[in-house]
């Protein structure tokens, strides 16, 4: 559960860094062609060309230049802030991947706890049969038909430790 819970919060910060790297793409993609854009108004709004020109200067034309000068620094800024956000969200994404690692980590080691737990029982349950058929072997001398409740109940409890082991291998 908390696992999935991680799994999907990363999937989620995955998503996000790849929308925030679309969006700063296209920023730096709009601040590249209004820089273009923007040195060529520039040139031909050139200032000596006015002064030594007959014709008046193009007033629209430069408030058009100051307005794209405005909107760069504007596009600049939120490529910036982009960036910080991208920073943020790398840092995020290590953490999450520090936190997964650890519910791995210990998913892992219960696994083991579980496994050597299981190894101890089995080793015990041999051991019963072994010490319950060495019994028998002492009895088949003495009562015959107490050495066969004996043996049919080490069967039965090899039985179900057999069915046991695959309901737990199904799951």
């Amino acid at each position: 559960m908390v696992k999935k819970f991680l799994k999907e919060l990363r999937e989620d910060l995955l998503h996000e860094k790849m929308e925030l790297e679309s969006r700063e793409k296209q920023i730096k993609a709009k601040i590249q062609e209004n820089a273009i854009f923007l040195q060529k108004m520039k040139e031909e709004n050139d200032q000596n060309y006015d002064v030594f020109s007959p014709r008046k200067q193009n007033v629209k034309w430069k408030e058009k230049i100051h307005s794209l000068e405005r909107e760069q620094e504007k596009l600049e800024q939120e490529a910036n802030t982009l960036a910080l956000q991208l920073d943020r969200l790398h840092e995020k994404r290590l953490d999450l991947d520090a936190v997964i690692s650890i519910v791995r980590q210990k998913e892992s080691d219960e696994k083991k706890s579980v496994s050597n737990e299981t190894e101890k029982q089995e080793e015990r349950i041999l051991s019963d049969v072994v010490h319950r058929l060495e019994f028998c072997l002492q009895l088949m001398e003495l009562d015959m038909n107490r050495c066969k409740v004996e043996l049919a109940a080490v069967i039965k409890k090899i039985r179900d430790r057999e069915d046991a082991a695959e309901v737990w291998n199904c799951n």
